[in-house]
């Protein structure tokens, strides 16, 4: 699974396509990718360096002949706005900066289960990934094999993470019913009503990943009124299953906001996106211009 925040990036009132912080080998990246209006297109730009690059330009001389995207000071992030980042990710089940569940990947399955039946949501995600994983695995080398076992047992971490705070979780288990829909025919309805209803939870929860999520639900599945006001009350219902259960965990009430700083990193990141996909798009159309 994708780990990360994911935003809409939007150049001149139209949806370009996506800034998604990620886990790619040992660092974060942003990816931003075209829609079907541009040519399959992905730019990718490490993250931990221009964390770094922002940190370092605050303190450091204006000298510097490094040509980062991020000496542009309208995209640099203060030290404030990179912690304030960081923690909500973390608080949220976002691996930031590429070590939010280092410590746990070594740890066997049984001592993961143990971990995650004390409520340890992080240990619930990384048994998540693993199960899918696995499952996936399985499916490749044989198409008769029907992981719905798996599929379930993934469904419950991820839900249970979510019920212990995570918000990532939520669109992980809209994904996860999304890959449910296209290997059920039978049940492929339910699935998709499903993955709507994670993701309209976790709009719920202040994610700015759900948004971009129903953004291609919408694309991909599309609803009629009636269907999509269905669905909201399904995922009210839901949302306040989870809430009782946090309650009955003695737990405190759901935490939806997001704090100033982190909103100001987010709106950066995304401006910064915009930045580089309206470049990408007119690069592509001089490009067409010259055939």
């Amino acid at each position: 699974m994708k780990k990360g925040i994911l935003i809409q990036c939007v150049a001149s009132g139209v949806l370009i396509g996506a800034l998604v912080l990620i886990e790619n080998g040992e660092s974060p990246k942003i990816a931003v990718a075209g829609d079907n209006k541009l040519p399959a297109t992905v730019v990718v730009v490490d993250v931990k360096k221009a964390v770094i690059d922002s940190e370092v330009r605050s303190e450091a001389s204006a000298t510097s002949s490094s040509q980062s995207p991020l000496d542009n000071p309208n995209f640099q992030l203060t030290p404030e706005e990179i912690l304030a980042m960081y923690n909500w990710g973390d608080a949220r089940g976002y691996d930031v900066d590429g070590r939010f569940t280092l410590s746990y990947e070594s740890m066997d399955d049984e001592t993961l289960l143990a971990l995650a039946n004390q409520n340890d949501p992080k240990a619930h995600l990384v048994l998540a990934n693993r199960i899918l994983a696995l499952a996936k695995e399985e499916r490749s080398f044989s198409q008769d094999v029907d992981p719905v076992e798996k599929f379930d047992a993934v469904e419950k971490h991820l839900y249970d993470a979510s019920v212990l705070g995570y918000s990532s979780t939520l669109n992980e288990l809209s994904e996860l019913m999304k890959l449910r829909s296209i290997r059920d025919f039978k049940g492929r309805q339910e699935w998709k009503v499903a993955a709507y209803k994670f993701a309209y939870i976790g709009e719920r929860r202040g994610d700015p990943n759900a948004a971009t999520q129903l953004e291609v639900l919408r694309l991909a599945y599309p609803l009629s009124d009636a269907d999509n006001q269905s669905i909201l009350i399904q995922a009210d219902n839901t949302y306040n299953e989870m809430s009782l259960q946090r309650a009955n965990l003695g737990l405190p009430e759901f935490d939806n906001t997001t704090s100033p700083e982190a909103q100001a990193a987010i709106q950066r990141l995304k401006e910064y996106a915009q930045e580089i996909a309206n470049k990408m798009a007119e690069s592509l159309t001089n490009k067409q211009t010259d055939y």
